[in-house]
């Protein structure tokens, strides 16, 4: 703690705004800013998780519910009696029973290819020689699928999708289902062959506008053992599939969802099961194309990120122009009073505390030199005294040094009356001179008195003299009482 005071007081009053600022404003906005964008990403990313696997499962339902109907019509030619009487290889029927046998099944499938519009074709193939071809007529070699029916003795075989030609199209893409129609009484007695055959594009539809937008993404419909029925179009990388390994992983995850490289580009892999044909459905959408779905709203959140933090360096601002920058001017007017400089003012523009404080020092220094050129006054004057004194008391040292010389040059000549008559003038100078003092003995008056009388010599004088001598003599000898003394030249 004391480092620390140590520290942060080693910086100027700017350095410990900006320290102050730095760490109480910048980085919590940009540490809450991050953790709220990490945090918000990660619910958008949830959000889009979630709504992607609701898409999934609406879509798994609707498939399914189009595969449920195509097995319901395989599983209505096996109990219908038309159809097991039109497959009887005994008792052979007349033309007339074929044919309306033949007119009851054709009218079943007429409805139902008016009102299931992802079939495109309905065939039936006796082995008693009977067909019915309804829909679309289609060529091509399905003997893979028909053997594949086959081994399956009476159990439905979905196909993958595949290219036959159209009389109506041309070349088209189908999704068929192929079932052996066994005897009724005889589960195990084959009577034909049943294929409904569905468009691929329909189903490519219905699985890319129930789960993407703007065809984002790849959608595969995977087999039991793995392979792959059907795709929407053509994904990039080219060899983009989940492949085994994917699906275990899938399936071990319990969440449904997971993230997938593939040649350095990251993938979010959805999957769903469809219950009654045991396929899987596999949603494969780029992180990037993720991303970009919630573009917008970062844009945002960065916008008010920017904006706190600008609002931040406003208020940074604004307290440097408002306390800081007034504070450090205060310091420099200070300084030039430090140095002798009384002219230093601060200027006074508000009315909050720094401007009183500004308007205080004001009237301080104001204060000082008045009171700075007051003792400069006096003791100017004072200095002028002492140097007047000082001429006064030189002047009569100067007499008292001429009296003096000329006392002992009239010694010299042997005028003794003379040098006795200077020598009382000089003491009477002497005690004349109070030097400052307003106190003195009475001895220094009689003395005085004496020095006085003594530069007259006529016979008046003397006995004035004599008769002020007695007096004073007498008032010597009373110390504790007044006395009063008239002089008269």
């Amino acid at each position: 703690m004391a480092s620390y005071k140590r520290f942060l007081g080693s910086f100027g009053l700017k350095r410990k705004a900006l320290v102050i600022f730095l760490i109480f404003v910048i980085l919590p906005t940009f540490g809450v800013g991050v953790v709220v964008q990490v945090q918000f990403n990660e619910v958008l990313r949830e959000q889009f998780i979630n709504s992607t696997k609701r898409n999934l499962d609406n879509v798994v339902g609707q498939l399914g519910e189009q595969t449920k109907m195509v097995e319901d019509i395989a599983n209505y030619f096996i109990l219908s009696p038309d159809m097991r009487n039109f497959l009887r290889t005994s008792p052979p029927l007349s033309s007339e029973q074929q044919a309306v046998l033949k007119r009851n099944i054709e009218d079943f499938l007429t409805f139902q290819l008016m009102s299931k519009g992802y079939i495109r074709s309905i065939e039936i193939l006796g082995y008693n020689g009977n067909s019915i071809e309804m829909g679309e007529p289609f060529r091509g070699d399905e003997t893979k699928w028909e053997e594949a029916a086959k081994a399956q003795k009476g159990g439905i075989t979905w196909t993958e999708g595949y290219s036959l030609h159209s009389d109506w199209n041309g070349e088209v893409r189908v999704l068929s289902m192929f079932r052996i129609l066994n005897s009724y009484s005889k589960i195990t007695l084959p009577l034909g062959r049943l294929i409904i055959r569905l468009d691929e594009a329909s189903i490519v539809g219905l699985l890319e506008k129930g789960i993407f937008k703007d065809g984002v993404g790849s959608v595969f419909i995977v087999g039991p053992e793995g392979q792959e029925i059907l795709r929407t179009n053509p994904p990039s990388p080219k060899d983009l599939h989940p492949n085994e390994s994917l699906l275990d992983k899938l399936s071990a995850s319990g969440q449904g969802d997971l993230t997938y490289e593939v040649k350095g580009q990251r993938y979010l892999t959805l999957y769903k099961k469809m219950e009654n044909t045991d396929w899987t459905l596999v949603a494969m959408i780029p992180e990037a194309k993720v991303s970009e779905e919630f573009r917008g709203i970062k844009m945002i959140m960065l916008v008010i990120l920017a904006a706190i933090m600008m609002l931040g360096l406003t208020a940074l601002i604004g307290f440097h122009y408002t306390i800081i920058r007034p504070i450090l001017r205060l310091k420099k007017e200070t300084s030039k009073v430090t140095y002798g400089d009384f002219n230093a003012r601060v200027p006074v523009k508000s009315n909050d505390e720094i401007s009183e404080l500004n308007r205080k020092f004001n009237e301080m220094v104001e204060t000082i030199q008045q009171l700075i050129e007051h003792k400069y006054k006096l003791e100017l004057r004072e200095r002028e005294s002492e140097l007047k004194l000082l001429q006064n008391q030189m002047d009569p040292h100067f007499l008292y040094n001429t009296l003096d010389m000329i006392r002992w040059t009239a010694r010299l000549e042997q005028a003794t009356k003379s040098s006795q008559l200077i020598e009382m003038l000089s003491k009477f100078f002497r005690s004349s001179m109070s030097n400052g003092n307003y106190q003195t003995t009475l001895r220094k008056e009689l003395e005085f008195a004496q020095s006085y009388l003594y530069q007259y010599g006529g016979g008046s004088l003397r006995d004035r003299s004599g008769g002020l001598a007695a007096r004073l003599a007498a008032c010597a000898g009373r110390q504790s009482l007044p006395c009063s003394i008239r002089l008269r030249p």
